[in-house]
């Protein structure tokens, strides 16, 4: 969580999420899902909310009329949208409760890992790359990340099988589109990271 800002920073009003990267005239690429803009709320949580989550922020304090908004499609609502705003601690509540089931969604589709037996340095990487990429990212249709998953399992002509091979790790966010075209100073953060270790 501390790599989102948190608890420092925090953004309690909706903001459309950009790449680091840039286009060619120097604009910040926006980031998109189904061909549609990606906006967020208070420390990184992509909208809409679920049903779920506006029970969470309900819990926090937050009114129904406010939660409802933020279930909606942002791209069509967002000036009804823009009125919600979050104090810092709904904002980390959720986000702690997002952060949270991306790790639990991260672990029930990488089975072969070997989870306890990781350092907390790398597992830190991972959740972090979870957050930001979706727990699926090593398992995902799309661009997923397979030699890196093989890395972390120690499946490559250099590591010890059931042992991170970490140089390959760092090998394959350096060669991802996440590090070369997207958002190169978080990828750096993890990169740091592992080579720390």
């Amino acid at each position: 969580m501390k790599r989102e800002g948190y608890p420092n920073k925090t953004v309690s009003s909706i903001k459309q999420e950009f790449y680091e990267a840039k286009d060619k005239n120097g604009n910040p690429k926006p980031v998109k899902s189904n061909g549609e803009n990606v906006y967020h709320i208070g420390y990184g949580i992509r909208l809409p909310i679920s049903s779920r989550e506006a029970d969470i922020l309900n819990v926090a304090g937050v009114s129904e009329r406010d939660t409802e908004r933020l279930k909606l499609n942002p791209a069509k609502h967002f000036d009804k949208i823009q009125a919600v705003k979050l104090s810092a601690d709904q904002a980390e509540t959720l986000s702690k409760d997002r952060y949270a089931n991306h790790i639990r969604r991260l672990v029930k589709a990488n089975p072969k890992v070997n989870w306890p037996a990781l350092d907390t340095e790398v597992r830190s990487v991972l959740f972090d790359m979870s957050y930001n990429l979706g727990p699926q990212f090593m398992t995902r249709k799309k661009d997923p990340f397979e030699k890196f998953k093989k890395a972390l399992i120690g499946d490559t002509k250099h590591g010890t099988r059931g042992e991170p091979d970490i140089n390959e790790m760092v090998m394959q966010i350096m060669n991802s589109e996440w590090f070369l075209k997207q958002n190169k100073n978080r990828a750096q953060k993890n990169i740091d990271t592992l080579r720390s270790i």
